[in-house]
């Protein structure tokens, strides 16, 4: 009856939970002993349905989201890609619901159970009070994003980003590098286009790259990592020979070189006792 659920799922969770909503009413009477009819008088309440049918929907949105979040390669300016993307996703959704007819293209559960219960779609509009408040949740906890909009623009796309909202240290280095001929024709957008830039002739816009780029947008990296050493702390980590423990630790990690030798010598130092 219990299912410890990873983080990632719960979206997936209630897509099937939402899709057996006519079984389970008949499993719980047949199959459990005890009372259930609290449990399957819910599960055949149309309003409740249709909140669980919403809850599914949305929370698949944000699965959705959750999953671009995450993956190696990614900037503070990809990041807030996404989330912008979803922040207009959130405006659609909200005028969907506020329609005489509620638009629910995006929300396939919902739609069902328009179709099951036609009576329901009187009661569809209340949803856009819960959008709402997600949008307001959003504004409030990617406040931080909103203030760094221009630096965003300038590292994403600097040959169209506005001077005038730029810090003023790196004003006269955008006159020219907007003005110059040969970078105005290439077509490379992020990272690849900076790399052109001669760090001689425009050292504050280089030093201003390096420290978007280095800049920690998600904790995806150090999650995925922390996963790895499970392989490592494992019951046979005595068995573990050198060759494995370096192949190991390259799984977790990219583009860097590990010097597996002072490693083990590290570990082969008497320890100082505490």
């Amino acid at each position: 009856m219990h299912t410890e659920i990873r983080w990632m799922s719960p979206g997936k969770c209630l897509e099937r939970f939402f899709a057996l909503c006519a079984e389970i009413p008949v499993f719980l009477e047949d199959t459990i002993q005890c009372d259930t009819s609290a449990y399957c008088a819910k599960l055949r309440n149309t309003d409740f349905l249709l909140d669980m049918a919403f809850l599914a929907d949305i929370t698949s949105h944000l699965n959705h989201l959750n999953m671009r979040l995450q993956g190696r390669c990614q900037t503070v300016s990809d990041l807030y890609a996404h989330m912008n993307a979803f922040v207009t996703k959130l405006t659609l959704f909200k005028d969907g619901f506020s329609a005489d007819r509620p638009n629910l293209a995006h929300f396939p559960p919902c739609e069902e159970m328009r179709k099951d219960a036609p009576e329901c779609e009187k009661t569809l509009p209340k949803y856009r009070a819960d959008i709402e408040t997600l949008q307001q949740q959003f504004k409030k906890r990617f406040q931080d994003f909103h203030t760094m909009q221009p630096r965003i623009k300038l590292f994403t796309n600097p040959l169209s980003a506005a001077i005038i909202e730029q810090p003023p240290e790196l004003q006269l280095e955008m006159c020219e590098l907007q003005s110059d001929p040969f970078l105005a024709k290439r077509q490379e957008r992020g990272i690849s286009f900076w790399r052109l830039l001669p760090e001689s002739r425009f050292p504050l816009l280089r030093d201003f790259v390096l420290s978007m780029a280095s800049m920690f947008g998600s904790t995806y990296i150090c999650e995925s990592n922390f996963s790895m050493m499970k392989h490592i702390k494992s019951r046979e980590r005595n068995r573990l020979t050198d060759e494995t423990l370096f192949h190991l630790m390259q799984i977790g990690c990219t583009n860097v070189d590990i010097d597996i030798q002072s490693i083990v010598q590290q570990q082969e130092r008497p320890q100082v006792s505490h």
